[in-house]
């Protein structure tokens, strides 16, 4: 196949902008690698990091490492590490018509736990889910998955800026969540992440997993990685969420007293087209020149992020270095 055959985003696991490592997570979100998510109902606390641990062919690999274990998984609780494709990217796959395409998922996968694991596909709504069992053979080594997957021809499919396809991979899952191999309609959105043989992965102390060089493509044989060069990787990593630093001053402004002043940092200085609106998060307070308080809200616009303040003070100021995260997730 020529051009991008890799429909997974930062499959070989280099950008980490918001950080790479993450201690005593216990909740669902994205701490360090772009564009995987963790996704938990369950009660254990975990480690995640790039890690330098990798196959040949990698530089990181996506390290997860239970910390406090949960070994009763309650019935309808659940931990995955979960990778949302967006619809734009996926429209050509005719996922939910009689042209469905088939495609291929391939990773490199180790643990400390052996046994029987799950990996799965879903829609935006999560009442078409496909679910397939793998095996982990030898504790703490690298070991090459591949499972081919037909098109599904029914249910829809978002083919907008919306979730197109989510992949992911378990590490537990409680019984009112079991499925059967295959594509199925479960009778309850989302009740079919995996088969009754998933291992509790996060049912052990310390124990790791670990995913490396993850790749979905169209066909039904697993081509090499497909690895893109870095530039273009952090750009497709950026579209859904990025950190800016402005080193930025206004022209001078005159206020008065009780007066407030807005500053508005518009879209086109982004690095890329974001996929929809941003949320931005203040990760370093501007400095201000001439008022004596600061910026104190943030507000965000269709075409601009605005940032504005109250301001106590009178007579002209300028604001300067202020760092902002802007998150576009799916």
């Amino acid at each position: 196949a020529l051009g991008v055959r890799n429909l997974i985003i930062n499959g070989d696991m280099r950008i980490a902008q918001r950080a790479t490592s993450k201690t005593g997570i216990t909740t669902s979100g994205y701490y360090t690698l772009d564009r995987f998510n963790f996704v938990s109902t369950t009660d254990e606390t975990m480690t995640h990091e790039q890690s330098t641990d990798a196959p040949n062919d990698a530089e990181y690999s996506y390290k997860f490492t239970v910390t406090t274990a949960d070994s009763t998984i309650d019935s309808g609780n659940y931990a995955q590490s979960r990778h949302v494709i967006e619809g734009l990217n996926t429209s050509h796959l005719r996922w939910g018509t009689s042209n469905a395409k088939t495609v291929t998922l391939s990773f490199w996968v180790k643990s400390s736990v052996t046994g029987t694991y799950t990996i799965g596909l879903a829609n935006d709504d999560f009442n078409r889910q496909y679910v397939k069992e793998y095996t982990i053979d030898t504790a703490n080594t690298w070991e090459k998955k591949t499972i081919t997957i037909d098109g599904d021809t029914t249910g829809t499919w978002k083919t907008d800026n919306d979730r197109g396809i989510c992949v992911y991979w378990n590490f537990a899952v409680g019984p009112y969540k079991h499925g059967s191999e295959g594509w199925q309609t479960p009778a309850t959105a989302g009740n079919a992440m995996s088969t009754s043989n998933q291992v509790n992965f996060v049912g052990t102390t310390n124990a790791t997993f670990q995913l490396a060089l993850t790749q979905l493509e169209v066909g039904d044989t697993a081509t090499p990685f497909e690895h893109r060069p870095y530039d273009m990787e952090l750009a497709r990593c950026q579209r859904y969420y990025h950190i800016r630093h402005h080193a930025w001053r206004s022209n001078p402004l005159r206020l008065y007293a009780g007066t407030t002043g807005s500053h508005y940092v518009d879209a086109s200085a982004f690095p890329v087209t974001m996929r929809a609106n941003p949320t931005a998060t203040e990760l370093q307070a501007p400095s201000l020149t001439g008022v004596a308080t600061g910026i104190l809200s943030v507000r965000t616009r269709v075409d601009s992020v605005g940032i504005a303040g109250s301001i106590s003070g009178t007579g002209a100021y300028s604001c300067d270095n202020f760092t902002y995260s802007y998150d576009a997730e799916l």
